[in-house]
């Protein structure tokens, strides 16, 4: 059972450095995206829309999904490195140590506290919009 393990643990760990890279690669997209490509009349244009309220609700709901996007990339790189770090020791042979479960209550942690921030957010901005 140990011979797949052995196998599984290289996979895992060049999926992650993978992972890693295209974290940092969809945060400078969708960074570019925010910044240097569309405006708001190209998004209409996409849509295919006329200007009226709608319409700009469209575009700031657009721009709220990417900035949200964008406070995902370091969020994903803490849990990502910390993962990174328990595959490398596992592959070393010692899995069961305390820095391990340290890692994870860390990205616990890091999980349940974004999904309050997030929701307390959403919240603040429905109360703006009702």
């Amino acid at each position: 059972m140990s011979r797949n393990y052995s196998a599984a643990l290289p996979i895992a760990h060049a999926l992650l450095k993978i992972l890693i890279v295209l974290n940092w690669l969809s945060g400078a997209a969708i960074l570019a995206l925010l910044v240097v490509l569309p405006n708001e009349q190209w998004i209409m244009a996409a849509f295919d829309l006329s200007l009226s309220a709608e319409a700009e609700r469209l575009v700031m709901g657009l721009r709220a999904i990417a900035v949200l996007g964008l406070a995902v990339v370091p969020l994903s790189y803490f849990v990502l490195k910390r993962l990174l770090a328990i595959v490398g020791s596992v592959r070393a042979g010692d899995p069961f140590v305390a820095t391990n479960a340290s890692r994870l209550q860390s990205i616990a942690g890091a999980l349940l506290a974004r999904v309050f921030a997030e929701g307390a957010l959403m919240r603040e901005d429905l109360e703006r919009t009702v």
